[in-house]
Parts: C-alpha cells; structure tokens; sequence
C-alpha cells in the first residue's frame, strides 16, 4: 500500500522540478527534488555538493561571476546565463536575437523609479538606494538570480539603455554583491 504522504511529497517535487527545469541544470534540478522528497517524508536531507562546471561549454570555473552588458550587443559563450532585466522587453530586437535565457521583469526598478531617475547622473546614489530599498521585501528575486549564478557559473545581466554606466542592471550588480567583474 502507497503512503499518502509520499504520494503527496511526490507531487509537491515534481512541482518543483516543473518550476526550475528551465533555470537549473539537470544535475541541480535533481538535487532539489531528492530533498523535497526527504523533507516531506520526516527526514533530514543534507543538499548535495554542486555539480561541477563544464569547460568544454565555455562556463568558468573560476566562481560565480555577474556581468552586465547591454542586450543589443552580440552574444558570446562568455556571457554564460543570459538575464534581461528590464521591465520592458527591447525595442526593435527579436526574441531569436536577443537570445535571452530568461526575462525578469518582477526584479527591475518600478515606472515611477524609472521615470523620477531618467538616467541623470547627478541621481545616480540615490537610483540605487531607492532601487535597494524597492528589492528589499522581494529577496526571492535577488536569491533566484544568486542561485542560478551558482547553477550557471556567469550570469550576464542585460539592459537597453543607452546609458552604458548609469543603468539599472549596474545598480542591481551591485546589490547582489561584490562577487561580479
């Protein structure tokens, strides 16, 4: 007879594995799965240690790494993960082009920020600590981008702006930490 609580701890991973597939490779993916299935059933899960990176994919072991670049630039293997995020999706520029692995609206700085800030330099300081204080409730987003950092290696932020140094995803690197180059 099947236990109605592994049953439903089954379900609550395949949940999981359906919600990240897309983000995590297969090997991380799995791992959450083994856990979630552990901890539903009463027992201690110890996470696994993380697969390791793969240099035939031009993926660096060298750490975890964000950069930012803006996304009508070509993409290249050392780009790693590719991340837009902007709130809005890029003028004139195709999804095939853009090649973008995942577009994170939720995590860009609000319209009213935005229009206020209108890339001016002289509000710089205060863009970014508006924009911090805004992430503040919503670390689930800063923790997703940190997890796929780990998963992918490098995590290449894209924005559309013009403005190359004064932009949101600079500021969002720098909220996420002093890891990125």
């Amino acid at each position: 007879m099947v236990n109605a609580r592994a049953l439903s701890a089954t379900k609550e991973a395949r949940d999981l594995r359906v919600a990240w597939v897309r983000i995590l490779p297969p090997a991380l993916w799995q791992e959450s799965l083994r856990v979630t299935r552990s901890v539903a059933l009463g027992r201690a899960a110890e996470p696994g240690p993380l697969p390791k990176k793969n240099m035939s994919r031009g993926v660096s072991t060298g750490g975890p790494m964000i950069k930012v670049k803006r996304v009508y630039e070509p993409a290249t293997k050392d780009d790693g993960f590719r991340l837009l995020v902007d709130r809005l999706w890029p003028r004139g520029l195709s999804k095939d082009r853009a090649k973008v692995d995942l577009w994170m609206r939720e995590i860009s700085p609000s319209t009213e920020l935005r229009s206020w800030y209108s890339h001016d330099p002289e509000k710089w300081e205060a863009f970014r600590e508006r924009y911090a204080r805004e992430l503040e409730p919503r670390k689930d987003l800063l923790d997703r981008v940190r997890d796929i950092e780990r998963a992918r290696g490098t995590v290449t932020l894209l924005f559309s702006s013009k403005e190359v140094r004064y932009n949101n995803a600079e500021a969002l690197k720098t909220i996420l930490g002093p890891r990125g180059k």
